[in-house]
């Protein structure tokens, strides 16, 4: 654990000239007095810790305010935004709602990163670099009429997309603390914070689902929780013509909502979006490549009403089947020697539009609830047309669906398919 030193703020010393009754000015003067004994100050220093503060102590340094302030995991973040979060970060959520652009409640959520530089924290630089990274350009400020852009590199205003509301900021420079003396121990040293906005409800859930700060919400029960159920994997593949790949994907997944608008009475059309990425490698030896084709499955119990018609898929021993809901495709990509390539992921493969939909469940049962309790989400890939697998990869198993393909679940979900 580092220290750091900081002193106290320093006193200014006056010298002063005792004028005795009947002396001039001209005698005064010409009689300095003498220079007091220059002080030596000692320096206070503070552990550097390792945690957040509390809410309590954030909303006093912030604003004076314990109650200002609810905890909320910066980890569980990263499903709701563009890109993730910088690691380290102390997430706060203001109590407060507003009514924003969208005409819904929002709250402002404060993530902050203390003593920045020090061992084991974020630096200057890499904040930067996450800064622009998420799209961001030169923060902009109004005093008055008057308009003022950052100069200092530090500052920067984030893109809607990022959160998906206005107003994004992340700022060093400015800062956005605090009576120091409250948590001396957080900001003595250079501090950044990373300021956005969300949905009001899903604050709540985020807030929620934060319980003791440490991040480990079961995916599975994300969706349930009014969550986005998020996660990422992995992997090395090798086609059948010898062609090796690298593969990066990301996966996030809103909760699935009723709308009946155009549903006879007594059903309904199960509705969520899915926003999948990828980065594609070509690592085969001075070859240009086409890279394999990806989809993404959410899988269910077998039975599951809505499962009828989509294809079971078993394990590679047909002990154990599972229905799926497909979530999108990664489509084949040309990539030159060493290419790499991000791949955005297409639905309409599987559902003719940007909504993921499963239709005709009746209001009666419980499918809506079921659809939010993915037993897991997998990556898929192979011919599913042969009977054999003509692929191999560095992790996963076989399934089986009329034919084989390979399956992989996302970092940190179950793997009752693999077993």
């Amino acid at each position: 654990m580092s220290t750091i030193s900081r002193f106290p703020a320093r006193r200014s010393m006056v010298a002063l000239c005792s004028i005795a009754l009947g002396l001039s000015l001209v005698g005064c003067a010409a009689t300095p007095a003498e220079p007091e004994p220059q002080q030596v100050e000692t320096p206070v220093s503070y552990p550097v810790p390792d945690g957040c503060p509390s809410t309590g102590e954030m909303g006093l340094a912030f604003i004076d305010d314990p109650d200002f302030f609810e905890v909320i995991d910066a980890s569980l973040l990263d499903s709701e935004l563009t890109i993730a979060l910088p690691a380290g970060g102390c997430g706060f959520a203001r109590i407060d709602r507003a009514n924003t652009d969208p005409g819904k409640a929002a709250r402002t959520i404060l993530v902050w990163y203390f003593n920045i530089g020090e061992p084991g924290k974020i630096t200057r630089n890499q904040l930067v670099n996450w800064s622009r990274d998420a799209g961001g350009v030169p923060m902009v400020s109004t005093f008055g009429d008057v308009e003022t852009t950052d100069e200092s590199g530090l500052d920067f205003d984030l893109p809607i997309e990022f959160s998906g509301w206005t107003g994004a900021t992340v700022a060093q420079k400015s800062g956005y603390l605090l009576t120091e003396d409250t948590i001396p121990e957080f900001t003595q040293g250079s501090t950044g914070t990373i300021i956005f906005t969300l949905d009001a409800d899903r604050v709540a859930a985020l807030v929620a689902a934060s319980g003791n700060g440490d991040g480990s919400i079961d995916p599975t029960t994300a969706l349930a929780q009014g969550l986005t159920a998020s996660g990422r994997v992995e992997l090395s593949v090798t086609d059948s013509e010898g062609y090796t790949f690298d593969a990066e994907l990301s996966v996030k997944l809103d909760p699935y909502v009723s709308e009946i608008e155009n549903s006879i009475p007594g059903e309904f059309d199960a509705v969520t979006r899915s926003n999948l990425s990828a980065t594609i490698t070509n690592t085969t030896g001075g070859r240009v490549a086409r890279s394999p084709w990806f989809s993404v499955i959410a899988i269910y119990p077998d039975g599951s009403e809505f499962c009828t018609a989509l294809g079971d898929l078993s394990d590679d021993a047909e002990n154990e089947t599972y229905c799926q809901v497909p979530l999108g495709v990664f489509y084949p990509v040309d990539l030159d020697v060493g290419g790499s390539q991000e791949v955005t992921s297409g639905l309409d493969a599987f559902t003719g539009g940007t909504d993921i939909r499963v239709s005709r469940l009746s209001e009666a049962g419980s499918s809506l609830a079921t659809l939010n309790s993915p037993l897991s989400i997998y990556v898929r890939f192979g011919d599913t047309t042969r009977t054999s697998v003509n692929f191999e990869a560095n992790k996963g198993c076989v399934a089986r669906q009329s034919g084989a393909s390979i399956v992989v679940p996302l970092n940190g979900w179950p793997d009752p398919l693999c077993g």
